[in-house]
C-alpha cells in the first residue's frame, strides 16, 4: 500500500484455498490494479495464489461463482460481463489455469445456474 501509495487493499474481494470469500476495499470506491486499465465500475476480486502454476480448487471456484452471482444479483450486472484482468489489460492476471473457466464459460454456467435457482426460489 505504502509503495503504491493505496489508501488500503486494492481489492474488493480476496478469496482463500478453502473457499471463504473476505471483503477488502468497499465497493463503492474503484480498486487498483498495477495496470494501465480504468477499474472504477468493476468489482475486484483477487483468488488468491498463482494459477500460471498452480490448479483452481472446487472450493475456491465455487466461491467465485457464488460471488459473482451475488455481485450480478445485487447490482442489476449481466453475468456476461464477467472477465478477467487480462480482458482489459496487459498481464498474465489471473493466470491460465484460473482463466480457462473464464475462457470456457464455465463461471458463466456457474453463475447462471445460481442466479436460476435463486429466481426460482421466489
Amino acid at each position: 500500500m505504502q509503495k503504491r501509495g493505496w489508501p488500503d487493499i486494492p481489492y474488493h474481494f480476496k478469496i482463500d484455498f478453502a473457499g471463504r470469500i473476505y471483503r477488502g476495499r468497499e465497493i463503492r470506491f474503484a480498486g487498483d490494479t498495477n495496470t494501465s486499465y480504468n477499474p472504477a465500475g468493476h468489482a475486484l476480486i483477487c483468488l488468491m495464489g498463482n494459477y500460471e502454476r498452480q490448479a483452481v480448487n472446487q472450493k475456491q471456484l465455487q466461491a467465485v461463482a457464488h460471488l459473482c452471482a451475488w455481485l450480478c444479483q445485487r447490482y442489476g450486472i449481466a453475468p456476461s460481463r464477467i472477465k478477467g484482468h487480462k480482458d482489459y489489460a496487459k498481464t498474465l492476471c489471473p493466470g491460465k489455469k484460473f482463466y480457462r473457466y473464464i475462457r470456457n464459460g464455465t463461471i458463466l454456467s456457474l453463475v447462471g445456474a445460481l442466479l436460476e435457482r435463486k429466481a426460482s426460489r421466489r
